[in-house]
């Protein structure tokens, strides 16, 4: 594209380039490669640089043409969740003493799993966010990680990865118990305080997270799965219990139902499966 003039750009010539890029890269690598491409042809189109329609018919190669496959996020039933809940409880070392009980990585882990938040909104939760009478919380803020000047990466508070992610969360039982927990631990709180701490008052940190839920997925006997799997568990237990997809989609704060569907696509067609089993029983 570098060696193209304005006038010399055509939609052959993007979709050649996308199908380059497809040998080597993942289709989301490509789709945000094309979201900025398409950025800056609409406004040469605009300012009359570039001819009009020049991104006509181009299309993102699909997943199956694709290098890079997605890979596949895990996800925990309802049983598996459970197990997870129960460690808190339960689980002792050669000493007895428990694992996890006074653990508050395990408390943030199990938190994520019945609000279906994302790591950095459960970090950068705060207690003005929280209504414990309501059971519910408002997510508003995240934490980020950037390079500092060093190279290294440091933790910063920011808003949320999309308008859309903004959004309050009911709160079960079991997301309740975990607040409440946090709350025990620091019970003069201020508003802008964060909720999840460590036993030292600072801030959770991700590498912390990873290593808990680690070893409580040994002690679970649970296949090894990241953070982010519990997210979308919360999602599809949803979904298999009937909650409709666009709840599910608010829920999660995804920027568009698509992109809800095409995590849960699996999910929804077994649930499809089992109402089709609800006429045969009429």
């Amino acid at each position: 594209l570098a060696n193209k003039q304005l006038h010399n750009l055509s939609p052959k010539g993007f979709q050649l380039y996308l199908n380059s890029l497809a040998e080597n890269y993942s289709r989301a690598s490509i789709t945000k490669i094309w979201q900025l491409i398409t950025q800056c042809v609409k406004y040469g189109e605009s300012q009359d640089e570039i001819k009009q329609n020049t991104l006509n018919m181009v299309k993102v190669p699909l997943e199956s043409k694709v290098a890079v496959k997605k890979r596949e996020i895990p996800f925990v039933n309802s049983d598996e969740l459970n197990s997870l809940y129960d460690l808190l409880e339960n689980s002792t070392d050669k000493r007895n003493v428990h694992r996890y009980k006074n653990s508050n990585n395990a408390h943030a882990i199990i938190l994520i799993a019945y609000t279906g938040m994302r790591v950095g909104e459960m970090t950068a939760l705060k207690w003005k966010n929280v209504n414990m009478e309501e059971r519910y919380i408002d997510i508003v803020e995240s934490t980020g990680r950037i390079k500092d000047k060093n190279g290294k990466y440091v933790a910063v508070d920011k808003s949320t990865k999309t308008e859309t992610s903004n959004r309050r969360v009911p709160l079960p039982a079991r997301g309740l118990e975990m607040i409440k927990y946090f709350d025990s631990l620091n019970p003069d709180h201020e508003p802008d305080d964060l909720v999840c701490l460590t036993a030292n008052k600072t801030k959770i940190g991700r590498r912390n997270i990873n290593r808990t839920l680690d070893s409580m997925c040994r002690d679970a006997d649970l296949p090894h799965m990241g953070i982010h799997s519990l997210r979308h568990s919360y999602g599809s237990i949803l979904l298999e219990r009937g909650v409709n997809i666009k709840t599910i989609s608010n829920l999660l704060g995804h920027k568009n139902i698509t992109t809800t569907y095409n995590i849960y696509i699996g999910v929804d067609e077994k649930t499809k499966e089992k109402a089709v089993t609800v006429l045969d029983e009429f």
